[in-house]
């Protein structure tokens, strides 16, 4: 059975950890202090590990939102609503929220929505408007706007009537 003493994690022992924490993938200031409450550190603590790693640029909030946001454009396939939501949860600045969203290239953007809206119409047998409803509401659930949704669905469906 362990002591108390062992589970005591010191401020320079949560600075090494947040620093490999932070060294494995790209974080945001939130979640490194939710680690760090984790680890039962006190909240000056908290800001102190937060100023170091900033200093010693393992934390960097403009690094982190780019790279979040491209993640999940690019593998999660998320539409710019969702990121911008799931990035205020994570207390980003509007600022940054803003600069992710530039940083969004709409060509890119349209032609990942293509190709999934017509991954999910290739799947059905026929394309009516219940099932057009369907498809629109999925993509508006991952984050899409609605309006691009439909646009689209209009565009691969004359495309298949001029087939």
């Amino acid at each position: 059975m362990r002591s108390r003493k062992e589970n005591i994690i010191t401020p320079l022992n949560a600075l090494e950890k947040a620093r490999k924490y932070c060294a494995y993938s790209e974080r945001c200031q939130y979640d490194v202090r939710l680690k760090i409450r984790e680890w039962k550190q006190e909240s000056e603590v908290a800001e102190w590990i937060i100023a170091q790693l900033i200093q010693e640029n393992f934390l960097n909030e403009e690094r982190f939102v780019l790279a979040y946001t491209r993640g999940k454009l690019r593998q999660n396939r998320w539409g710019r609503i969702k990121i911008k939501h799931a990035l205020k949860q994570k207390q980003i600045s509007n600022y940054l929220i803003n600069k992710a969203m530039q940083s969004i290239e709409d060509e890119e953007y349209i032609e990942i929505l293509k190709i999934e809206i017509d991954k999910r119409i290739q799947k059905l047998k026929t394309l009516n408007f219940a099932e057009e409803q369907k498809i629109a509401s999925y993509f508006q659930q991952r984050g899409f706007e609605l309006n691009l949704v439909f646009d689209i669905i209009k565009e691969i469906k004359n495309q298949d009537n001029d087939r």
